[in-house]
């Protein structure tokens, strides 16, 4: 009986440390950066947040990620990167990855790319609900390479009308996914991740 009152509180502990990281990773106060990395999901919501960051002059660049074509959902990269050309952003200033297929993937082929171009400080839009996963798989895929990834989520699919009861579920399958990625060694933990805003906070 002990040890099955030990899990539950155990559980519980792990879902609000989660809440908390949640919390803090969504609220994130924004730099200007090198980059703005905007991963494919919620139709174009989270291409417009990105497009919406870059009119601000919070960077130069838009990476859009994804190489999985299931839409309306999911779209390809070069459709993201045809809707911003379409808004008037230069085609010079749009990197495309499109050979992930998770956020997994993502993580690994845009940081990759992150090296390469030696960039510092990127932004990574996700969406309100999926922000923590991709945040944490990012930071695991980061190693010890020193960038500084600031959090900007599209926080019009969590607050859309329609979806109602949905949102919730979709937050519980995101911890659901959260375990799993863990489980794989693909994300870094909360304590990684808590002493990561620590270290980026002291930084300019």
């Amino acid at each position: 009986m002990k040890q099955f009152i030990g899990k539950i509180l155990n559980k519980s502990t792990i879902i609000l440390e989660n809440i908390k990281l949640l919390f803090v990773v969504n609220n994130e106060k924004l730099r200007i950066s090198d980059v703005i990395v905007c991963l494919e999901g919620d139709n174009n919501l989270r291409v417009d947040k990105s497009y919406e960051l870059f009119l601000k002059g919070l960077a130069p660049i838009i990476l859009v990620s994804g190489g999985l074509e299931n839409y309306p959902g999911s779209i390809h990269a070069r459709d993201m990167k045809n809707y911003l050309v379409g808004k008037g952003v230069s085609e010079d200033r749009i990197y495309l990855e499109e050979n992930s297929q998770n956020t997994y993937g993502q993580a690994r082929e845009v940081m990759k790319i992150i090296r390469e171009k030696n960039w510092g400080k990127v932004i990574l839009v996700a969406s309100e609900f999926h922000q923590l996963r991709a945040f944490l798989t990012f930071l695991k895929e980061r190693g010890d390479y020193p960038v500084i990834i600031l959090n900007a989520p599209s926080k019009k699919s969590w607050f859309n009308k329609s979806l109602g009861i949905i949102r919730w579920k979709l937050l519980v399958g995101e911890f659901k996914k959260i375990k799993e990625y863990q489980k794989k060694g693909h994300l870094a933990s909360i304590k990684e991740a808590i002493n990561y805003q620590k270290w980026k906070e002291q930084q300019n």
